[in-house]
């Protein structure tokens, strides 16, 4: 079981790396996450979630979702906190991916309501709980309400009740229902910031935050982590404007054009020389001049090459 005060700090959304023929280049994935293990992620803090929508699940496989899981769980297990999305449209098929996960050795898993079909609150809780009484690992929670269904802060008190869930990846529709959350939650379970407010999620009690850009510059977020910690406010937003809302303004744009999310990561991992490549198709590759335009990014940022 994972040491829970070990649940901190950037959570890094792994990248499915694919060869030009789309088959899993799985050598370049392990390539990327041993650099982040030695640039210093999971020694004081830092975590890995493996196949979240960073690492493009919805086109994977079920059998391609096992195979990135397990080389990624042998490259981190002891090094750093690891985590498997289980998004499913059919919660049977998260159960199984559940315990793939438990078997191989991974930390925890994260789970979101199942969607396509829009679920109840009862309906939600029910596959929480199927969840929780099939593996003896960690539970994150996942709320995606941009996909139709929201979590209140009423249906995950219920949810964090349950015996195996310990942490949040949080993010509300508004800022009333997001710190809400906190208010009422922050004792009884671990929140990770997943609205893009790491300065704000810190003050309410939050304890990480997802990272995009941990996956190519860790070192930032992981000195990131210890302003927030520090209580080091100021400096910590000086760092957030030069690198992450650039960033994530620029993710914004590419994702309203091409769709999906991974395109702008693995631009940034092959321009500062780690591996990225092609994202799956439906999602579309940056063109030159977003390549260009991400370089600027980078560079004004002083992002250094691996």
């Amino acid at each position: 079981m994972v040491d829970k005060e070990k649940l901190k700090g950037p959570l890094a959304p792994v990248l499915t790396i694919f060869k030009d023929d789309m088959s899993l280049d799985l050598k370049s994935l392990r390539g990327n996450l041993k650099a982040s293990l030695g640039a210093g992620m999971g020694k004081d803090s830092g975590m890995f979630l493996v196949c979240g929508a960073g690492g493009e699940f919805p086109s994977l496989s079920h059998e391609e979702r096992e195979a990135v899981a397990e080389a990624a769980v042998k490259q981190l297990s002891g090094k750093a906190p690891v985590f498997i999305g289980v998004q499913h449209t059919n919660p049977v098929e998260s159960i199984e991916l559940a315990k793939h996960a438990e078997k191989i050795g991974a930390d925890g898993v994260q789970a979101s309501p199942p969607y396509y079909y829009r679920p109840t609150d009862a309906d939600v809780y029910e596959h929480f709980k199927a969840l929780d009484s099939s593996i003896d690992i960690p539970i994150m929670v996942y709320n995606t309400y941009w996909q139709g269904f929201n979590i209140s802060s009423e249906l995950l008190a219920k949810l964090v009740k349950l015996k195996r869930v310990v942490c949040v990846k949080w993010s509300a529709p508004s800022i009333f229902e997001y710190e809400k959350g906190f208010r009422i939650l922050s004792d009884d379970v671990i929140f990770i910031d997943n609205a893009a407010s790491p300065v704000v999620s810190s003050v309410l009690g939050a304890k990480g935050f997802i990272s995009h850009e941990a996956n190519f510059w860790p070192e930032h977020e992981l000195r990131l982590q210890s302003l927030l910690e520090e209580g080091k406010y100021d400096e910590a937003k000086e760092m957030i404007a030069k690198l992450n809302h650039p960033f994530y303004d620029f993710r914004v744009r590419m994702g309203s054009r091409k769709g999906g999310e991974a395109h702008v990561i693995k631009a940034a991992m092959d321009i500062v020389g780690l591996s990225g490549g092609r994202p799956r198709p439906p999602t579309k590759a940056l063109d030159e001049c977003e390549i260009k335009e991400l370089k600027e990014i980078l560079a004004k940022a002083e992002v250094p090459s691996r």
